[in-house]
């Protein structure tokens, strides 16, 4: 749902940003908080609901998308090279293929057919 731009005011006053005056140009103002961090926000009718979550972000007021909390990490780090149940050994695992076909080895970029 688009926020409205003095909403969109409001929301930044309030999480310690002011409006910078002679910067923005034509329908933008720019707000920046005392850390120095700045963001730039549209000044005309709605925010679409995706660049408004982009400047929350931005503004450090949105936590991250697949950002994972301090439990999370630990386990994650606890659990790093230990073989899942039901895994096969090391031995009855498949070789790994080239992450491209330019890893496999042979020569390229000498042209057409042209000889050395």
């Amino acid at each position: 749902m688009p926020i409205k731009v003095r909403d969109a005011e409001r929301i930044l006053r309030n999480a310690g940003y002011r409006k910078l005056d002679g910067r923005g140009k034509g329908s933008h103002m720019v707000y920046q908080n005392d850390a120095g961090i700045s963001v730039t926000v549209p000044s005309h009718g709605e925010i679409p609901t995706g660049t408004w979550s982009a400047i929350q972000r931005q503004a450090g007021l949105k936590e991250q998308k697949g950002s994972r909390d301090s439990a999370d990490d630990a386990q994650r780090l606890a659990n790093d090279g230990v073989a899942k149940a039901g895994s096969a050994p090391d031995s009855q695992t498949p070789k790994a293929q080239p992450a491209s076909r330019h890893d496999s080895g042979k020569k390229r970029g000498r042209g057409r057919g042209r000889s050395t």
